[in-house]
């Protein structure tokens, strides 16, 4: 869910609004523990971002869906060149695979 709130996000007022739109995302684990996944989504190249006066819908979707599904928290970040947005969430014990 968290991914999908986030392209559908951008395919309507964000980056990938744009032709000259980017989206980064990248990850990396133990950064701030052993055991945590560290996802960032970073939009640049599109039109012009400013914080929201209140939570949206998609903002409040997206904290639920990571702190529900993952455990773990999400950060949105309205910065001069684009939304980012930052989940950290802890990774699962190869042994409660299935």
């Amino acid at each position: 869910m968290a991914a999908t709130e986030l392209a559908t996000n951008a395919l309507k007022y964000g980056a990938l609004s744009t032709a000259e739109g980017i989206v980064d995302i990248g990850w990396k684990t133990g950064v701030r523990e052993a055991d945590t996944l560290e996802l960032v989504w970073r939009e640049s190249g599109g039109p012009s971002v400013s914080p929201p006066t209140k939570k949206g819908y998609g903002s409040r979707l997206l904290e639920r869906s990571v702190s529900g599904d993952f455990g773990g928290t999400s950060t949105i970040e309205f910065l001069p060149g684009g939304l980012q947005c930052t989940i950290l969430a802890p990774l699962m014990n190869a042994q409660e695979l299935p």
